[in-house]
C-alpha cells in the first residue's frame, strides 16, 4: 500500500512538472499587434521587430495589422515596418519599452510614432544613421521607460496639432486598439489626422528607415520630444554612436 502511494505521489508530482514546463514553453514569447499605416494602410508589408534581446518578422494584412511574436523577447523594441503605399515607398517605425516574455502589446506604426522614435534614440545622442544599421545594439543600452516615450510623444503630438483643434494624444496614434486605417479617409480619427498633416505638409512619410522626418511642423515636432525628456546609452559594450 505504501508503494502504492509513493508510485502515486510520484505520478502526481510528473504530471505538475510536465504541466508547468508546457506553461512556461507556452509564455516563452513576447507578442506584440498593432496597425501600420500612413494614413491609408500598409497592406502587405514587412514588419521587421528588433529588441534588446530576440527579434521577430511578419507581413501586414489588408488592413495593414500584423502581429509578431519574438522568442525570449525583452524590450525595449524597434517596430519597423516598410511597404509600398499609392505607388510609394513607405518606412515607418515604432519603440516599445517596459515589455518582456510572457507578455502583450499594442504597437501601432506611423509618420508620428515614427517621429517619436526617432526624437528619443536622438535624444540619447545616438546618430539615426548608427542606430537603424545596428538597432539591438543600442536597444540592448539604452535607459528608457515606456512613460518616457509616452511623455516625448504627447510633447511632438501637441506641436504637430497645434491649430488644429484636435483633442487626440500620442496613445491614440500609439497605443489605442481603436486605431485603424484607410484609403478613403474612413479611419480612426488619428488616422484621419495622418491624412491631414501628410496632405498639409505638416508631417511626411519617410522613404528610408534612418530618414529624419521632414515637413513644416517636423522639426518643432522633434524638438519639443527631445525637450521633454531626458535619455541615455549605458556607455559599456559597444558604442553604437
Amino acid at each position: 500500500m505504501n508503494l502504492s502511494f509513493k508510485r502515486g505521489a510520484l505520478l502526481l508530482s510528473s504530471i505538475a512538472t510536465a504541466v508547468a514546463l508546457m506553461a512556461c514553453a507556452d509564455n516563452e514569447t513576447l507578442d506584440l499587434r498593432g496597425v501600420a499605416a500612413v494614413g491609408a494602410p500598409i497592406a502587405g508589408g514587412t514588419v521587421a521587430v528588433t529588441c534588446a534581446s530576440g527579434t521577430g518578422s511578419a507581413a501586414t494584412n489588408a488592413d495593414g495589422s500584423y502581429s509578431v511574436s519574438i522568442s525570449e523577447g525583452e524590450g525595449p523594441c524597434l517596430v519597423l515596418v516598410s511597404g509600398t503605399v499609392n505607388g510609394q515607398t513607405v518606412v515607418v517605425s515604432s519603440l516599445v519599452a517596459d515589455i518582456g516574455v510572457g507578455e502583450t502589446a499594442v504597437v501601432n506604426v506611423n509618420p508620428v510614432t515614427d517621429l517619436v522614435a526617432k526624437a528619443v534614440i536622438q535624444d540619447a545622442g545616438v546618430s539615426l544613421a548608427n542606430f537603424f544599421a545596428a538597432p539591438g545594439t543600442t536597444l540592448a543600452r539604452l535607459n528608457v521607460t515606456e512613460s518616457t516615450i509616452t511623455t516625448a510623444g504627447n510633447a511632438a503630438v501637441a506641436q504637430l496639432l497645434a491649430g488644429t483643434g484636435s483633442t487626440l494624444t500620442f496613445a491614440d496614434f500609439y497605443s489605442s486598439t481603436s486605431f485603424t486605417a484607410s484609403s478613403t479617409g474612413s479611419g480612426s480619427a488619428a488616422d484621419q489626422m495622418l491624412d491631414l498633416l501628410e496632405s498639409t505638409d505638416k508631417l511626411e512619410t519617410p522613404a528610408t528607415a534612418a530618414a529624419a522626418p521632414s515637413g513644416s511642423q517636423a522639426a518643432a515636432a522633434t524638438n519639443a520630444a527631445k525637450a521633454a525628456v531626458e535619455v541615455t546609452v549605458d556607455p559599456t559594450g559597444a558604442t553604437g554612436t
